[in-house]
């Protein structure tokens, strides 16, 4: 029983995993794929009562198979929760990491040309709704940029759109090098979470101690920590959402637009999450907001 769960759990993943590796896509993609086939489902059923009607296979075998199957469907949770943990793992380990993402020529921007052709430019880490935003920015402003993006689709369509874009993953070596990290003015971290950006920084920062740093976070807790790390700027979205909606609360229910504000900017400034705000605020004094009586006007 065991040796026909481990080669349905681990044998079907194993050899889907290289496979789709052999194929050149990204470890994360090749993990999903195995952990989608480390089960086997109701066709399954169907294909062992055929076997055992024609005599192929005996009672026993199907019993195997029936067994395999109901506990592989119910393992296959874990299987999937599994990746991530794999996925840090890998990371942690840059020489590993660069033998299985390894890109072939033509699937980064060749990093001499981005070395010898801009300088001062933003190195965008993350090409999702909030990297997009900026990239367009700063493209109709007529800034260099270039963008570093594990989703090959999206990075097909950057390069369709003439725009620079490297393929890999930030953390692994040479990534930010292809990038011409040496000579950029800023590094935006602008990926989801669980990502590993102190790495990224760490990398930029080894390459061009000058670098400017803005990054994309989720945690108060590490808005302070970026902070004490000397990065230029963070924000977390989701505080910036909770904060707007506030001021909407507050007019909505009588505060006049100036007082809605001064709760806002209140608000804004307390907690770990207010690391970069308050130097804002003392840099640019006159942001300071004038209190009113409380209640709403």
């Amino acid at each position: 029983m065991l040796a026909v769960l481990f080669l349905i759990v681990f044998g079907k993943s194993i050899a889907a995993f290289a496979i789709v590796m052999l194929r050149g896509f990204p470890v994360r993609t090749a993990l999903t794929v195995s952990a989608s086939l480390a089960q086997i489902g109701e066709f399954s059923f169907i294909l062992v009562a055929l076997g055992v009607s024609l005599g192929m296979l005996p009672p026993e075998g199907r019993d195997l198979v029936l067994a395999g199957a109901i506990l592989s469907i119910t393992l296959n949770p874990l299987v999937f929760a599994a990746i991530e943990p794999i996925m840090g793992w890998i990371k942690a380990r840059p020489a590993l990491a660069a033998r299985l993402e390894r890109a072939s020529a033509d699937e980064l921007v060749n990093a001499g040309a981005v070395e010898a052709g801009l300088k001062d430019h933003a190195i965008i880490v993350g090409y999702g709704r909030v990297g997009e935003v900026i990239g367009e920015q700063l493209k109709a402003q007529g800034l260099d940029f270039v963008v570093i993006e594990e989703d090959r689709r999206r990075l097909e369509e950057l390069r369709r759109q003439g725009l620079n874009a490297i393929y890999g993953d930030a953390a692994a070596v040479g990534v930010l090098d292809a990038a011409g990290v040496a000579n950029a003015k800023i590094l935006i971290v602008a990926i989801p979470p669980g990502m590993l950006k102190r790495r990224i920084i760490e990398l930029a920062r080894e390459a061009n101690p000058a670098i400017q740093t803005a990054v994309r976070t989720h945690r108060a807790s590490e808005l302070a920590y970026l902070k004490s790390q000397g990065v230029g700027f963070a924000i977390m979205g989701t505080r910036e959402v909770a904060l707007g909606l506030l001021g909407f609360a507050l007019t909505s229910m009588g505060y006049s637009d100036k007082r809605a504000q001064a709760v806002v900017q209140e608000a804004r400034l307390s907690g770990d999450g207010a690391a970069f705000d308050r130097e804002l605020l003392e840099a640019t004094p006159e942001l300071r907001e004038h209190k009113e009586p409380d209640g709403p006007t």
